[in-house]
């Protein structure tokens, strides 16, 4: 597993603008607070990307695939991708993540 990094910002804002959940990311980002699970948001954002652009299903896998450092993502059981999710959600900063990916899209 590895931090999230610049390259990994630009692949969320492909697939935010392949998605179209710009509002979305928004609007998750604004419940965010001090005490604010970031595990569940970022569920809820992959979740988000998932069921708004089918197409952008390789992305995803992709995307997460990189930063977990593994190339199953696709076949993993749903339990698995689901705590995967939760690991990267707890390793980095998601607030800050995806308030950069808000501000690079102009909805920020």
């Amino acid at each position: 597993m590895r931090k999230l990094n610049t390259s990994d910002l630009f692949k969320f804002l492909r697939i935010m603008r392949k998605a179209k959940i710009d509002k979305e990311i928004h609007d998750l980002i604004s419940g965010i607070g001090d005490e604010a699970d970031e595990r569940e948001v970022g569920i809820k954002a992959v979740i988000g990307s998932l069921m708004s652009v089918p197409d952008a299903e390789c992305e995803i896998y992709d995307f997460i695939g990189g930063i977990a450092e593994r190339d199953d993502i696709a076949e993993l059981p749903l339990n698995e991708f689901f705590d995967l999710l939760g690991e990267i959600a707890r390793e980095n900063d998601l607030n800050s993540f995806f308030g950069s990916a808000l501000r690079m899209s102009g909805q920020g």
